[in-house]
């Protein structure tokens, strides 16, 4: 079931009354710790991003990543979450 399978599923049990509110948070409790997983790697990923650069007098960023640096935050969460799965 993907995540959007699962959050229909439990939206239209919610909507007709089929769960209660805690049953329907638990049901979705999988897909919103990927969207926490998601969101810190993100986080983190924009925190290399970014580079300052000077052009014509004036300091401008610049979205900067290492591609090797963006693949070993993703493989460190992806070991992060298999050590839990």
């Amino acid at each position: 079931m993907t995540y959007k399978e699962l959050y229909d599923n439990a939206q239209w049990k919610f909507d007709h009354n089929d769960i209660t509110v805690g049953e329907y948070v638990e049901m979705i409790k999988p897909l919103n710790r990927e969207i926490d997983v998601l969101d810190n790697l993100r986080a983190e990923i924009e925190n290399i991003a970014y580079d300052w650069q000077e052009i014509d007098g004036e300091h401008e960023s610049r979205m900067v990543v290492d591609l090797n640096d963006a693949l070993e935050i993703i493989d460190k969460y992806k070991a992060e979450s298999e050590d839990k799965g």
